[in-house]
């Protein structure tokens, strides 16, 4: 009974050894382009770990890192740690991607980025447009063009509503669109008592039924808008509306390229 107790044990003090080494050895599973850690890693060092997106880099940064903490009898690896391995810095924050996105025909005066929709950002320009792009796609998703003879200087995004935001011409006039009644016109349209051109316009993200605009003469005006641009909660719909613009795009730029691949364009 002693001879098997003592036999099993050994077997099974083996088998955690073997399953030990296994799990070092294949940390990484270039197979299945799956990344398994060795070692545990702390929230500060597994967030520069998990902001590597490219798989070979997330690899040798993973490998060395953990080598570095084994040799020194380490077994979790902290924030220092990543660093102490000396990796190289270009690994560790790389370069992001160019994009250069399909211009306007003149100079662009405001750009600025959706709150609800991380992709989605919005441009203003002196040629009278204004367009919606996805950031990763080249070509726009939607242009406006509420005005022909005066510029687009400056645009802001609703903080309550996702498919509003308001524009500031060089005529003076302060343009609210909101894509999900109306994707085309504008569905207020403010003329301030004044002459001068609408140089900036801004929300007011505490008092959200407040919009700010600055105009050429030194003016500052502050108008009040309706009571469906500062309460009540955001539809679906409302939320939808970008998805749906974007997969549209997606779809037209698909079958566009395969025009152009069955004509041997490509």
């Amino acid at each position: 009974f002693v001879f098997f107790s003592s036999r099993r044990r050994h077997t099974r003090q083996r088998s955690v050894s073997w399953a030990r080494r296994c799990v070092q050895e294949t940390a990484i599973s270039p197979k299945k382009n799956v990344t398994i850690s060795a070692l545990k890693w702390k929230d500060e060092a597994a967030a520069i770990r998990d902001n590597l997106l490219d798989s070979e880099s997330k690899r040798e940064v993973m490998e060395k890192v953990e080598k570095h903490c084994q040799d020194r009898g380490i077994k979790e690896v902290s924030y220092p740690h990543v660093f102490e391995a000396r990796i190289d810095i270009r690994k560790l924050y790389a370069c992001p991607n160019p994009y250069i996105y399909e211009p306007h025909n003149g100079p662009v005066h405001s750009i600025k980025s959706s709150p609800f929709q991380r992709n989605l950002f919005a441009t203003a320009s002196a040629d009278g447009s204004i367009r919606l792009y996805d950031q990763q796609q080249k070509a726009y998703l939607l242009q406006l063009e509420p005005t022909i003879s005066a510029t687009i200087a400056c645009i802001d995004w609703s903080p309550l509503r996702p498919g509003a935001f308001i524009a500031s011409c060089s005529s003076g006039e302060l343009l609210l669109f909101d894509m999900h009644n109306n994707r085309s016109r504008p569905t207020i349209k403010i003329i301030p008592p004044t002459k001068a051109g609408a140089t900036t316009v801004k929300f007011n993200s505490r008092l959200l039924s407040y919009v700010a605009a600055g105009f050429e003469n030194g003016a500052v005006k502050i108008l009040k808008l309706n009571k469906y641009y500062s309460i009540g909660a955001v539809s679906r719909e409302e939320t939808g509306v970008w998805k749906y613009l974007m997969e549209q795009e997606s779809k037209m730029f698909s079958q566009q390229f395969q025009i152009r691949k069955n004509t041997n364009l490509l």
